[in-house]
This record gives C-alpha cells, structure tokens and sequence, in this order.
C-alpha cells in the first residue's frame, strides 16, 4: 500500500481549516461539562428525598384485617407525604391497600400504627413507600 504525500493530499482534498480542531475540542469539552454538572445534580437532588419510608412491622389480626408499622421520615413538618400500604395474599396479589396523608404540623419524624381491610386473608405487609410534592417516585 502507498501513502500519499500529505502536500497532493492538500493540493486533491483542501487544506484542512487552521481553527476547526480546535473548535471541535472545546465544544467536546463543554458537552462533557454540561453533561457531567448535569449527572452531580441529578444525583444529588435524588439523594436527598423530601419523604422516605420504611415498614418497621407488620401483623395479620384476621381473614379481613392486617396492621403495619410504618416509619416516615420528611425532610420538615412542612412538607405533605401520602403513603400507601398494601397486604397481599398467598397468590401474592394484592388483597387490601390503605393510602394515608400526612399534612403540615405532624411531626418530621414518626411511626404510625396503620389498620388495612382485606379482601381474603393476607400473608404479607409491604410499604410501598410516600411520595411528595415534586418527589413522584416513592421511597
């Protein structure tokens, strides 16, 4: 295979543009500075959820009724959290649901005691977390 002189190269194509390389490499360089400020913020806003919560326990009273303990935990008083609460059965489908709000002025922090009316009996409790305004994904 022959190489060709980088002058005819010149001479055939055109001489590549003095300012073009470096145009490309800063525009990289910004994309990839954008694209990562995006990624800390994104990380750090997901990080720190105004609501969270966590199933401390649970108890099946009857064929129709089961009970859960549920720890919330809001970043402030201020902030509104609507929790659900599901109980399924032995076929693992959902055979009762509780959805319960926590307003303004109830503490930050707290365990409540949540009653769930079944449809048949339940075998399991699960949290399946709170959400909040702005905060769409439960947690």
């Amino acid at each position: 295979m022959t190489t060709m002189d980088p002058g005819l190269r010149a001479e055939r194509y055109g001489a590549p543009q003095p300012g073009r390389r470096r145009l490309l490499l800063v525009l990289v360089g910004l994309g990839a500075a954008v694209g990562l400020g995006w990624l800390a913020w994104v990380a750090v806003f997901h990080a720190v959820p105004e609501v969270r919560s966590e199933l401390r326990s649970y108890e099946i009273l009857s064929p129709d009724e089961a009970t859960a303990s549920v720890l919330v935990d809001r970043a402030d008083d201020g902030v509104e959290a609507t929790c659900i609460v599901q109980a399924y059965g032995e076929d693992h489908s959902a055979v009762g649901q509780r959805v319960f709000t926590l307003g303004p002025g109830e503490p930050e922090d707290a365990t409540f005691d949540v009653a769930i009316r079944t449809e048949r009996p339940a075998v399991q409790v699960v949290a399946t977390g709170c959400t909040a305004p702005g905060q769409p994904r439960a947690r």
